[in-house]
């Protein structure tokens, strides 16, 4: 064989090798996300998924106000503190 010949066949052996990991790897992913949501234990129903307790509904009413009232309130108070800087 000559060196032309081998060379073109390495080349095609190397596309088809990275060509076999991209899918290995795609396959791979599939499996994980897949066994990952089926593994998942969460309860159902409505308020459950959420990072907070909808239960107590005044309990919930000072924590949006803590939290919007926050955001609310942040850009008057950059603008004070820029104002009384001296």
């Amino acid at each position: 064989m000559s060196n032309k010949k081998v060379a073109d066949i390495c080349s095609c052996l190397k596309e088809q090798a990275n060509k076999l990991k991209i899918i290995m790897l795609g396959q791979a992913v599939r499996r994980f996300t897949t066994s990952a949501v089926r593994s998942s234990h969460y309860s159902e129903g409505p308020g459950q998924n959420l990072p907070f307790s909808v239960q107590n509904k005044w309990r919930l009413l000072g924590m949006m106000v803590v939290f919007f009232g926050s955001g609310f309130a942040f850009p008057f108070v950059v603008v004070r503190h820029q104002l009384l800087k001296k």
